[in-house]
């Protein structure tokens, strides 16, 4: 983990704490919440989160293949733009006062260009193509809060689970220059190289909740992934993904 993620943890962390740190507790007793019961065990809401490192982890890729009679060398590269924010519904259920099992579903997108350039004795080609993606990632987690009956721990939870990631409605448009002066283009799909991934998930976070039940949770999470999305030439997934998360429920 590079030293940009642990600073991104470090203010992650701090914006959790801040709100309980100044915070006021509505009674000088607290009373703890009740275990929920029945169909109150249930929360439902929406979910934003944040992604302030690139999904991406481009580098720049050149070789040289030797066999043909006259070396070709290749030079590729990546650039790419992504939605720095994902939204989608979150549903959790108490199991009891301190543990709850809590689904998400987040959409969010990238797109990326990757220009191949080859060149063989004086004969150039060049390559680029363009694709669109979009992330369906879907963390199940198990949650544990209740360090303290009052106070700031007492909002503070910590999360540990997995996650999926699907990626779907892929658009891809590619162009060939040819040495000849001519060129070709085509629509065809640049397929991912795992198009499903998996993930494990560790996080913590606080939960605030009023007296009309509305509860609001920030939350700092890391996903590790054990795949690649991308991995060919220059256009590479960073396995390592950290999200700051905003979620509202009833």
């Amino acid at each position: 983990m590079n030293i940009h993620m642990v600073r991104a943890m470090v203010c992650g962390i701090g914006l959790l704490v801040l709100p309980g740190l100044h915070g006021q507790e509505s009674s000088s007793t607290p009373v703890p919440e009740e275990t929920p019961t029945g169909l109150h065990r249930f929360s439902f809401g929406a979910a934003v989160a944040g992604y302030p490192f690139n999904p991406l982890h481009n580098v720049t890729d050149t070789f040289t293949d030797t066999t043909p009679s006259v070396p070709a060398d290749y030079s590729i590269t990546t650039s790419n733009n992504y939605l720095r924010i994902g939204i989608g519904p979150i549903v959790a259920f108490s199991v009891t006062r301190k543990i709850s099992l809590v689904g998400q579903l987040f959409y969010h997108r990238l797109d990326y260009t990757q220009v191949t350039q080859i060149t063989q004795g004086a004969l150039s080609e060049g390559i680029t193509a363009n694709s669109r993606a979009t992330f369906w990632d879907v963390p199940a987690t198990v949650r544990y809060r209740g360090l303290r009956e009052s106070g700031v721990w007492s909002h503070l939870y910590f999360v540990a689970g997995g996650a999926f990631r699907d990626t779907t409605s892929i658009r891809s448009n590619t162009l060939i220059n040819f040495p000849n002066g001519t060129n070709s283009t085509s629509t065809a799909p640049i397929e991912p190289s795992i198009r499903t991934v998996g993930g494990g998930v560790i996080g913590a976070g606080m939960r605030f909740v009023d007296d009309f039940g509305i509860k609001v949770e920030p939350e700092l999470r890391y996903t590790r992934w054990v795949g690649r999305t991308y991995d060919a030439e220059s256009t590479r997934s960073s396995l390592n993904q950290i999200e700051l998360d905003l979620a509202l429920t009833f």
